[in-house]
């Protein structure tokens, strides 16, 4: 008897180390990006941001606030921590109800501006929500289509 109950000790204590090790966060590993893409998504909404701040017509980038620029200008952003600033932006400025602390989206930076939309939002019902940023991660603009 006092055998068995020595090797489940040994074994609780060896299985607690174990877990110990593998639950334990490492040092030095980079947290995933919260940005989605590249992909064919964010293809097309980099083309779509590149039309706007390379039209002649003022009246669409006045709108969204966002500058007049190059094409080259308009990148798809995947640095987790640029990624992770923009969307906690975004879904802070939904109301509490609506938010994600694991939310995910499409960054797409235009010089000093943000543009961000997360395919599965459901801000405002079945449209998607497209917000744009300030260089310091302040809501410029919100926009539902």
């Amino acid at each position: 008897m006092q055998k068995t109950l020595n090797r489940l000790n040994i074994r609780t204590v060896v299985a607690g180390a174990l877990f110990a090790v593998v639950a334990t966060p490492r040092t030095g590993t980079s947290q995933a990006s919260r940005c989605l893409g590249p992909d064919s998504i964010s293809a097309s909404f980099q083309h779509w941001a590149q039309s706007v701040v390379s039209r002649t017509d003022t009246t669409s980038r006045v709108r969204w606030h966002l500058p007049s620029a190059s094409t080259d200008s308009v990148l798809v952003v995947t640095d987790s921590t640029t990624c992770a600033n923009a969307i906690n932006a975004y879904d802070a400025d939904f109301p509490t109800t609506s938010r994600s602390a694991t939310r995910h989206a499409y960054v797409i930076r235009v010089q000093d501006r943000y543009v961000v939309y997360d395919p599965h939002s459901n801000g405002t019902g079945e449209w998607a929500v497209y917000k744009v940023l300030s260089a310091l991660f302040a809501v410029l603009a919100s926009f539902a289509g």
